[in-house]
């Protein structure tokens, strides 16, 4: 959901108005899920709901909306087969909502406060009214327009922030969720490889932390969601990451990767440990981790080799993508399920 903050950056540094489309309900199949968004201004797009003719559709009515006096919010649904001739055969709801030049709402800086300290939040939206509501909820505070019934709205946005599984939509009220499922991916390794997989896994949210004990191996440019650490210290570098974090290991050297593996081990709460290599490679490595003392549980929480079965190409590009699917699959998984469920 974050993503969507950056464009709407944007257009206030541009000082242009602009309409925020967000897919607010779906019934069956739909190009995009609930929270997507698509920003549209008079001459500017950013984002998408899923393209094709009802993404057409949408930036159409935005711009009527821009050019008139309109109340600044409403909600249009659309049955994708009858309306729009559609294959997908669902039904798709869309909140417009107008915003004029720099004039970014207190629920939105409360939302980009929320991001910036990597805290949990809800957003609720009134999506039926002609005048947008929004309310944003953390652990500790309340920011925006408090909703009708507004203890019960409270109520339910704490449990999402304690739970993570509240409905997406309920009545007339949008809860998204964003920030519970930190996306953090430790990378060790900035050969080839690792170059390769920056260039796929920065086109998604979340934050990546990369080292090298080598400074000239980095490219000049890093990319925004991208830290770059620069040491030898295994570690320390182990000790520094996040809980639940998502590791890859992949240094120029097997004994480096060996002792990344067993720290992490040790470390136990992490959501993924990968090791790019053969199966030889990990038979190797898991004869010389039991003489150290780890178990054969543990050693089953190792991933290696990475990647998702049925691409065999070794160039970099193409392990990249396979890595990058793998972390896909396995963090939209432990999204979908409760703190308890997920492994620690």
């Amino acid at each position: 959901m974050t993503d969507w903050l950056e464009h709407f950056a944007a257009f206030e540094r541009w000082a242009e108005p602009v309409v925020v489309v967000t897919v607010a309900r779906v019934e069956g199949s739909a190009p995009r899920e609930v929270g997507a968004r698509i920003l549209i201004g008079l001459d500017r797009i950013r984002g998408t709901i899923g393209g094709g003719t009802l993404e057409y559709k949408a930036i159409a009515s935005a711009r009527d909306m821009l050019a008139s006096d309109d109340p600044p919010a409403r909600l249009k649904s659309t049955p994708l087969g009858p309306a729009l001739g559609q294959c997908c055969g669902g039904n798709v709801a869309l909140h417009f909502e107008r915003f004029k030049p720099r004039a970014a709402p207190s629920w939105i800086k409360a939302l980009r406060a929320a991001q910036a300290a990597g805290q949990p939040a809800v957003l609720v939206s009134a999506i039926e009214a002609p005048t947008a509501r929004h309310l944003v909820v953390t652990a500790t505070t309340e920011t925006g327009e408090l909703m009708p019934a507004g203890k019960a709205v409270l109520r339910r946005a704490r449990e999402c922030l304690a739970g993570g599984n509240l409905p997406a939509a309920k009545g007339r009220l949008l809860y998204e969720l964003t920030g519970q499922h930190p996306w953090h991916i430790v990378l060790f390794g900035a050969g080839h490889v690792g170059r390769a997989l920056i260039s796929v896994l920065n086109r998604v949210s979340g934050r990546i932390t990369w080292i090298d004990g080598r400074p000239d191996q980095f490219p000049e440019e890093i990319p925004g969601n991208v830290t770059k650490m620069i040491t030898n210290d295994a570690e320390t570098a182990v000790d520094e990451a996040p809980t639940g974090a998502y590791y890859l290991i992949m240094t120029h050297s097997h004994a480096i990767d060996l002792e990344l593996v067993e720290a992490v081990l040790r470390r136990g709460d992490f959501a993924y440990l990968g090791l790019i290599g053969s199966a030889t490679k990990r038979t190797r490595f898991e004869r010389r981790l039991r003489s150290r003392g780890i178990s054969d549980k543990e050693l089953r929480r190792l991933t290696c080799p990475i990647g998702i079965g049925g691409i065999t190409g070794k160039s970099p590009t193409a392990i990249a993508i396979s890595v990058a699917a793998e972390l896909l699959q396995l963090h939209e998984l432990r999204a979908a399920v409760s703190p308890a469920e997920r492994i620690a």
